[in-house]
């Protein structure tokens, strides 16, 4: 079973008010929010984590559950010993957010959903399932141009190519296998009829054009948890933080400014 200790983190900025937690997308890590870290650390006490099996993160195939990872996650916020925090998820780790602030609401002071669902229709958990037999069976750099296509806007990978580069880099290091758990595990990944019992102030981010977590996905997150609020970042698919930094950083900014009051 993983625990606190088998979670790596970074944290920077001031303490004192509830810390900023940040939780990764699919098969990236912790470095990926690099700009967020770089512009909130000067007013919030901000770290991010590695998800199991991902960045410095122990982790193995037979680790990547929901009810492991979250459970994972919850053992590294509660070892910050601050109380409820600021929890803030991208893709998968948007999952894992939703799911820690069901199970663990006293770990949440607020949540942030990135380009992320409560549930996916039956044609995307097949796609998802197929992505997972593709890294299993063929590696890694199969599964490449299907993500791209759907994390990065065409003129992001035409007139971008470090952020392609960058990402690539760190897949191709990935384990193939948790790489498919993961997956596997986002497929069945369902709290659509538990989001009302979300009590916390709750902002929505989605890209524009997102075609994984479409800004349908993002409604129905707004519309289901009591008293939350979206906004659609222009110009950016699903990584709307590494795409558009500046939009998702401000509004994350702005919303975290109004719940510490």
């Amino acid at each position: 079973m993983l625990d606190a200790t088998d979670i790596n983190a970074i944290r920077t900025g001031p303490r004192g008010e509830a810390p900023v937690v940040l939780l990764h997308s699919a098969g990236l890590d912790l470095t990926y929010w690099d700009a967020q870290l770089d512009a909130l650390r000067h007013h919030h006490d901000v770290v991010a984590f590695d998800l199991p099996g991902h960045g410095r993160s122990h982790g193995q195939r037979e680790d990547i559950t929901i009810e492991s990872v979250t459970d994972a996650v919850a053992a590294a916020i509660t070892s910050l010993d601050t109380g409820p925090v600021h929890l803030i998820g991208l893709s998968v780790g948007g999952l894992i957010a939703q799911s820690a602030t069901l199970d663990r609401p006293e770990l949440a002071r607020s949540l942030v959903l990135i380009d992320t669902a409560a549930r996916f229709p039956a044609a995307g958990q097949a796609a998802m399932r197929a992505r997972a037999a593709t890294a299993r069976h063929e590696g890694m750099a199969a599964v490449l141009p299907d993500l791209f296509g759907h994390w990065f806007l065409p003129g992001t990978l035409a007139q971008r190519p470090h952020l392609v580069d960058r990402a690539t880099k760190t897949l191709l290091h990935d384990d193939p296998e948790v790489h498919a758990a993961l997956w596997e595990m986002i497929a069945a990944f369902d709290v659509a009829d538990r989001l009302q019992d979300v009590t916390v102030p709750t902002l929505v981010l989605v890209g524009e054009h997102d075609p994984s977590s479409p800004v349908s996905s993002a409604q129905h997150l707004r519309d289901s948890i009591p008293h939350a609020r979206l906004r659609i970042v222009p110009d950016a698919a699903h990584l709307s933080p590494i795409e558009s930094p500046a939009a998702v950083t401000g509004h994350i900014d702005t919303f975290l400014r109004a719940v510490n009051g």
